[in-house]
């Protein structure tokens, strides 16, 4: 498979810009757990009501994967990464509207199913657009965002809420996320020039999803992600309101800590990492 010609400085910068777009989405996706412990004091949230909450979140995103797999291939990456950055921005804006539990579930449920196709268009765009020798270095730049998200979603957040309100926290992030998509549409090329890069390579048989449901290989990365993720999910969800009502802490105290664990989960495991 050929890439598009592309010089090497636009193709990495082109890295850089899905890095940062994971780790946009990192902090967009965090901005409820940072204010949980806001919002279960402004509207009278009980731990249920805020469980049920994050989970539509998650819901969202299982129930999504298979769907926007299917539009990344028809409309391409660089339509289908800009399309559902718009969606999740403003839906995660539309936040600061919700007055109760029924809107949150709801806004929470669309932001997973949006938000789910960002790392599989990452990951794709990747593949087309460098030769299989640069593709570990350029996957490892691009996942590094969402750990570089996760560490300064907690202080970010903490600092908008108490010096703007917990609203704005929503609104401001989700509106300065949208400039990222100037750069994007200009520099990552039309889905034409990549669809001829890929046609280089023969075409494989056609692969049913079952038999992806039948492939061991395939098989044990699902296993793996199913009993690792849901740890890593737990501490995001969970730990800013742990942290404010079983210690008491406050919640500028919250934003000067709160990040500490993620910061750690990165080193621990980046290649530095011990």
């Amino acid at each position: 498979m050929t890439p598009p010609q592309l010089s090497p400085r636009v193709r990495w910068t082109i890295v850089g810009l899905l890095s940062s777009s994971i780790a946009i989405n990192l902090i967009d996706r965090q901005v409820l757990s940072v204010l949980a412990p806001l919002l279960r004091e402004s509207l009278n949230l009980t731990a249920t009501q805020y469980a049920y909450i994050a989970a539509s979140f998650q819901f969202g995103m299982m129930v999504g994967q298979v769907p926007m797999g299917a539009f990344i291939d028809r409309v391409g990456t660089r339509v289908d990464l800009a399309s559902i950055f718009v969606a999740w921005s403003v839906i995660g804006g539309a936040h600061a509207l919700a007055a109760g539990v029924v809107g949150f579930v709801v806004l929470r449920f669309l932001m997973g199913l949006a938000e789910c196709g960002n790392y599989t268009a990452g990951v794709k765009a990747i593949a087309a657009l460098f030769p299989s020798t640069y593709r570990s270095s350029a996957g490892g730049l691009f996942n590094a965002g969402a750990q570089l998200g996760s560490v300064i979603a907690t202080p970010l957040v903490v600092l908008i809420a108490t010096t703007l309100g917990w609203r704005m926290a929503f609104l401001l992030p989700a509106a300065v996320g949208l400039l990222w998509l100037i750069p994007w549409l200009t520099l990552f090329p039309e889905k034409q020039a990549v669809t001829a890069a890929a046609s280089g390579r023969a075409a494989g048989p056609h692969v049913r999803l079952v038999d992806l449901i039948r492939n061991r290989k395939v098989m044990g990365l699902f296993l793996i992600r199913a009993f690792s993720g849901p740890i890593t999910t737990f501490y995001w969800v969970w730990l800013p309101l742990y942290l404010r009502s079983e210690r008491a802490m406050s919640y500028a105290t919250i934003g000067m800590l709160g990040w500490l664990p993620n910061l750690v989960a990165w080193q621990e495991t980046s290649p530095g990492g011990s």
